[in-house]
């Protein structure tokens, strides 16, 4: 009487773990974007040529318009990813604005107000 394995995985551990997921994802896409400008080094072109080009000739202007480009890529992407992960992850168990997840807020507003325990010594 109770929830197989693959059940438990699917219905429990997964849900419970996809916040955790796409904040992984997130990261790690995120380190990429800022990483890949390196690749600028060999002549492959990207982003991250304009800040290669840029310290060769001493144009700073270059160099901060390539860093620019690809803060505005990562911050773009990030974005996408975030709409993303709200569309994705199910309603109870996204965090508010607070920082809490909606269903602690909630259980800490239905409480009543003297249901607060006091420590120390009478």
């Amino acid at each position: 009487m109770g929830m197989t394995e693959l059940q438990i995985l699917f219905r429990v551990e997964l849900p419970n773990g996809l916040q955790v997921m796409f904040g992984g994802i997130r990261t790690a896409v995120l380190q990429v974007i800022a990483t890949v400008s390196v690749v600028a080094y060999l002549p492959l072109g990207g982003l991250g040529r304009y800040l290669f080009d840029g310290l060769v000739l001493q144009d700073f202007p270059r160099m901060l318009g390539g860093s620019l480009l690809i803060a505005a890529l990562a911050i773009a992407v990030d974005l996408v990813l975030a709409v993303a992960q709200r569309i994705l992850l199910p309603p109870g168990l996204s965090i508010d604005s607070s920082g809490g997840h909606k269903a602690a807020g909630d259980l800490a507003a239905a409480a009543p107000a003297g249901a607060a325990v006091q420590g120390g010594t009478a």
